[in-house]
């Protein structure tokens, strides 16, 4: 930008300023943080622990959580030997691979998934997971496109709340 840019630019943000203040617009240059109510911190959602530890849930975003219905995030970590045996979902699920490596069975198709990969599993469609014996603890996010998905994970073990030890092996 030049000079005479800038100059008007700044010119133009004064008086946008000075025009919100004018019509009592206060409250726009107030506060502007997200109410607490659609924020989440993973220290402080529970972790589920199921498969005798090997696999840990942290439903982030639900219905309890910020009090939306149309999807929910939730963090998992898998401990190599984890599975999700073959299941389907009512709605679309998203996957993300923060850390390791999985082999994913979606329809009649296996896929390798890793780290930086992303995966969408179709409503309906048979899908099922293995995290492979000799490898590291597989991290992922998963969105369900339709919430509800993630509540089965509840009926796991309550572990206190930690973002990232429970990439340490599992309790046994």
């Amino acid at each position: 930008m030049n000079r005479r840019t800038h100059t008007v630019t700044l010119s133009a943000l004064s008086a946008l300023v000075g025009a919100s203040l004018a019509l009592g617009a206060t409250q726009v240059l107030a506060d502007t943080s997200p109410t607490p109510t659609h924020v989440v911190s993973t220290a402080d959602q529970p972790t589920y622990a199921l498969q005798d530890g090997k696999l840990l849930a942290q439903i982030l975003l639900d219905e309890a959580s910020v009090g939306g219905t149309a999807a929910s995030m939730t963090r998992l970590v898998a401990h190599p030997g984890a599975t999700a045996p073959e299941h389907t979902h009512d709605g679309d699920e998203l996957v993300y691979v923060l850390h390791g490596r999985a082999i994913t069975q979606l329809g009649e198709t296996t896929y390798e998934l890793g780290e930086g990969m992303a995966m969408r599993i179709p409503q309906g469609t048979s899908h099922s997971l293995t995290v492979p014996q000799q490898d590291t603890p597989l991290e992922v996010l998963v969105i369900y496109a339709a919430a509800g998905a993630e509540q089965r994970f509840k009926a796991g073990t309550v572990v206190a709340p930690s973002p990232r030890t429970d990439l340490e092996e599992p309790p046994g």
